[in-house]
């Protein structure tokens, strides 16, 4: 029915993107054999700011106070994943845009946008009053513009 992955490579890959998932994790309560289920979003919202959860509980969250010097922001995802034991459903459909498992520089950031045809563009009504808008953009094999998400 549902094809569920463990690929947490490919998870982080798609929410340094900017996309949002789908999962389950494990959870168990004091004196219960459990494990039980939950269904959660993963996200990323900036560099060591991850979050796996549901209404407000989180479950296996990455917070910047998680921060190691011999743990890459990736590593204590997975390190994470594993703990709830996060199942998660890959897209049907491949993603725009995915790129190499690490950690970026924005160099890298702008250089992956560039060779996936990711398009950048600025709310012209934005401009004048308080931070401007960036929409994100990527083009499918036919040239069509396929908006990613506002940032």
């Amino acid at each position: 029915m549902y094809k569920f992955s463990k690929d947490y490579d490919h998870l982080y890959q798609l929410i340094c993107m900017g996309h949002t998932a789908t999962g389950f994790v494990d959870y168990y309560f004091p004196d219960d054999d459990g494990p039980y289920r939950d269904v959660v979003q993963i996200k990323r919202t900036e560099a060591w700011s991850i979050n796996i959860g549901v209404r407000g509980m989180a479950y296996g969250d990455i917070m910047p106070f998680n921060q190691k010097d011999d743990l890459t922001e990736l590593d204590a995802f997975k390190q994470n994943c594993k703990k709830c034991n996060l199942e998660w459903l890959p897209p049907t459909e491949p993603s725009a845009a995915v790129s190499p498992s690490k950690d970026y520089t924005a160099a890298e950031k702008l250089e992956f946008e560039r060779k996936n045809g990711i398009v950048k563009r600025l709310d012209d009504s934005d401009l004048g009053c308080g931070p401007a808008v960036e929409h994100l953009y990527t083009r499918d094999d036919k040239g069509k513009e396929i908006y990613l998400r506002t940032v």
